[in-house]
């Protein structure tokens, strides 16, 4: 089941989504906070791919370069670049829930390409959200303003969350790059 508002509220309010807005804020004119069926994140921190070949096995955090905020309000996000940022939120998600993130339409309208991805029952951390600019021009992203909008959905508790298999990304901090947990033999 699709969880509403009022879930959403308790879930601030109980620190299942910490760092959080408890309403539906307009900072800068683009919508974060509680809407009425999700929560809209905001951005910490943006790392722009400055590297050649992409290898999920092989990363190098010297390939990424951090997109300083221009008058602390904003990121221009370079054009055809991709970026990973970090949510203002975290979250501490039941083992009955899971979260699944979109993009905002704002933000889509403009040409960002915002990648769904999913919260898994269990999880807990910081959420690291990829972004890719597909245009010739750079794309303004605003650090007060949502990126993003994570949806919750109530299930029936697994055998296993993610926090009982110990995932990889299990309580992330900032911005965080593909992990794997083994390399297959090349």
């Amino acid at each position: 089941m699709l969880k509403s508002d009022l879930w959403i509220k308790r879930a601030v309010h109980n620190g299942i989504i910490k760092d959080a807005e408890d309403c539906l804020t307009y900072p800068v004119g683009i919508s974060k906070g509680v809407s009425s069926y999700g929560y809209d994140v905001s951005l910490a921190d943006l790392k722009i791919y400055t590297g050649g070949l992409i290898d999920p096995i092989a990363q190098n955090s010297l390939d990424w370069t951090d997109l300083p905020k221009r008058c602390d309000h904003y990121w221009d996000l370079p054009a055809r670049t991709f970026a990973l940022g970090s949510t203002v939120e975290s979250f501490d998600l039941p083992n009955n829930i899971t979260g699944l993130v979109f993009p905002k339409s704002t933000y889509a309208r403009c040409g960002l390409i915002c990648y769904q991805t999913i919260l898994e029952a269990g999880w807990a951390g910081q959420l690291t959200l990829e972004f890719f600019n597909p245009l010739d021009v750079p794309i303004r992203i605003w650090a007060k303003g949502g990126i993003a909008q994570v949806l919750f959905f109530e299930g029936e508790t697994g055998q296993m969350s993610y926090a009982d298999r110990k995932g990889k990304y299990q309580n992330q901090q900032g911005i965080t790059l593909a992990r794997v947990d083994h390399v297959a033999s090349r």
